[in-house]
């Protein structure tokens, strides 16, 4: 079992370094994920095996099954709560539509636009905007999007 739990917990690396949670256990910023489930972050694997018992009831409650007629699909391996967290991943692309004639908000996709970004001109509803500051969506992509000057 000591090797199954060491095996789980593996630093997770974003595009922009290495993310961070709070360890379930003790609550001190972590950067080792469960790699079951990738919705708990461990301080060390000493604390994921002491959690194990708990997590175990909520780590990956699916399981991948396949069919010639419907292909891959998740099905639930128990009865899910309505607020359980089934899969987190960071989107491949966010933004707007490319042939939108709407110009919406590059961080959100609001359609209320009263600003541009500061970085980079596209359109915002305001400088503030949740998805236009956070360097996982909008601030990944701002920077290229002024040195190369595409501006809508």
């Amino acid at each position: 079992l000591l090797c199954f739990i060491i095996s789980c917990v593996t630093p997770v690396k974003s595009q922009m370094g290495l993310e961070e949670g709070n360890c379930s256990l003790c609550g001190i910023p972590a950067k080792l994920r469960c790699t079951g489930c990738k919705n708990e972050f461990y301080c060390s694997p000493i604390h994921q095996k002491e959690d194990w018992n708990r997590h175990r009831a909520a780590c990956r409650c699916w399981s991948i099954e396949e069919t010639p007629e419907l292909g891959k699909y998740l099905v639930a391996t128990r009865d899910l709560d309505k607020d359980d967290l089934i899969i987190s991943e960071a989107p491949i692309v966010f933004g707007p539509a490319l042939h939108s004639e709407q110009p919406v908000c590059v961080g959100c996709g609001d359609a209320n636009i009263a600003v541009r970004c500061p970085g980079c001109s596209w359109y915002a509803c305001r400088v503030a905007c949740d998805g236009l500051v956070d360097d996982n969506r909008h601030g990944l992509e701002c920077k290229l999007l002024a040195k190369a000057k595409i501006i809508p």
